[in-house]
């Protein structure tokens, strides 16, 4: 068993100083790296990916962390005979369902809400690089982001 964690260890150790981060050295060191729980604020399942390879999965949390808006319709577009869509004015307020930054403890956010908390917040992650299916539908992504 011994044996399989050191292999299972010198295997990360090479991916983390090969090209899949492209600058090691701007990357902490295995034992320096920080661990995190992470908690999915999102509706849905968020899958990492490294190339076709599942990595891991967040499932969705009891809590969504959304933002309160107010829509407000502005005009109408003819886009044909006797056909009219909605122009709308929404306006995004609070956000909903976002628990108090808590040491060692990432959120997964939608960008809205990431966005609503940038420069204040830093425990707020979002999907990153995201891997599509063929009919263009999101399969999940390769590594959680930062808004700066």
């Amino acid at each position: 068993m011994l044996a399989v964690l050191s292999l299972l260890l010198n295997y990360y150790i090479k991916l983390v100083n090969s090209k899949i981060m492209p600058n090691p050295k701007k990357y902490p060191p295995l034992k320096d790296a920080i661990e995190y729980e992470v908690i999915n604020l999102t509706p849905h399942d968020v899958h990492i990916f490294y190339k076709d390879n599942l990595i891991c999965t967040f499932p969705p949390s009891f809590i969504v962390a959304r933002c309160n808006k107010t829509t407000e319709v502005v005009g109408y577009c003819k886009v044909g005979l006797n056909r009219f869509v909605q122009i709308a004015k929404t306006k995004y307020l609070e956000v909903e369902g976002l628990p108090e930054p808590k040491e060692g403890l990432l959120y997964i956010v939608s960008k809205l809400v990431a966005e609503k908390f940038k420069g204040i917040r830093n425990d707020l992650v979002i999907t990153n690089g995201h891997i599509r299916l063929e009919n263009g539908e999101v399969k999940g992504c390769s590594s959680l982001g930062i808004i700066e």
